[in-house]
């Protein structure tokens, strides 16, 4: 009966110890990266346990600023409602692998270049035009398959489009379309999706990533140099949406060699 007393108050204590711990950290440790402790974290929106997920994050990293000095990537979370929630910790994603900048020549990607966007970016090599919908914009074609025919449908195959977004006369900010592409009726992202806070070459950008790691879709927004008129109207921001992506590379891949030209 002794030993029996002393096993109970023994998982007590230790019960009462992780509580503590996990009241204290706001989640649970699970290692150290870079000098700073990682926990493993739930972040709710407005109804919990409904709205909620788990996530890795460091702890007690206060600010988006001191997230980027560590190298970490800094969360946005916005929810059905909801423009903007601002920081929202720092993810140790990306600090674990430094990945190098991409070679404009380098042989794993091919390159795309559209005059009437003014942009140019590499892409992973085994895409190909998808040209059965005769989708272009400008002289260039919008959007590609990881098939091997340009003609075919498109099921089973990972995908990326390019498109414009955000009217020139509507005056958009580019959290209202990221907030828009995130919330779309069709749920694309899931639920909860993360929107995080990008700049490339000075304009400022965001990249659209489900919460779930089982959900394959990417998008990224970027503002334009300049306005571009296509059909009879003037689009400020450049989308490109990418489908069966579940590792990011793809759109990695577009983000880190994106450059107006």
């Amino acid at each position: 009966m002794k030993k029996i007393l002393i096993v109970v108050l023994i998982i007590i204590v230790l019960g009462v110890g992780i509580f503590t711990l996990y009241s204290y950290l706001d989640g649970f440790p699970i290692g150290i990266s870079h000098g700073k402790l990682i926990i493993y974290h739930y972040t709710c929106a407005d109804i919990c346990p409904a709205y909620g997920f788990w996530q890795k994050q460091y702890y007690n990293v206060k600010s988006e600023e001191e997230c980027r000095r560590i190298g970490g990537e800094p969360m946005f979370i916005t929810y059905t409602g909801v423009v903007e929630h601002g920081y929202n910790g720092c993810s140790p994603t990306t600090t674990t692998t430094v990945t190098p900048p991409i070679s404009p020549t380098a042989d794993n990607f091919k390159k795309y270049s559209n005059s009437l966007l003014g942009i140019e970016f590499n892409y992973p090599k085994n895409f190909i035009p998808y040209l059965r919908d005769n989708e272009y914009i400008g002289d260039q074609p919008s959007r590609f398959t990881s098939g091997k025919d340009s003609y075919a449908p498109l099921y089973g195959n990972s995908t990326f489009v390019i498109m414009a977004a955000g009217l020139k006369e509507a005056n958009l900010t580019i959290d209202q379309v990221a907030e828009s592409s995130a919330q779309h009726k069709l749920r694309p992202f899931g639920e909860n999706p993360l929107i995080n806070k990008l700049e490339i070459e000075g304009q400022e950008a965001r990249l659209i990533i489900p919460s779930d790691p089982n959900n394959n879709e990417r998008e990224l927004i970027v503002r334009l140099k300049n306005s571009v008129l296509i059909g009879d109207s003037y689009w400020i921001f450049l989308v490109i949406h990418a489908s069966g992506d579940l590792s990011s590379g793809t759109i990695k891949s577009i983000s880190e060699s994106l450059r107006f030209l």
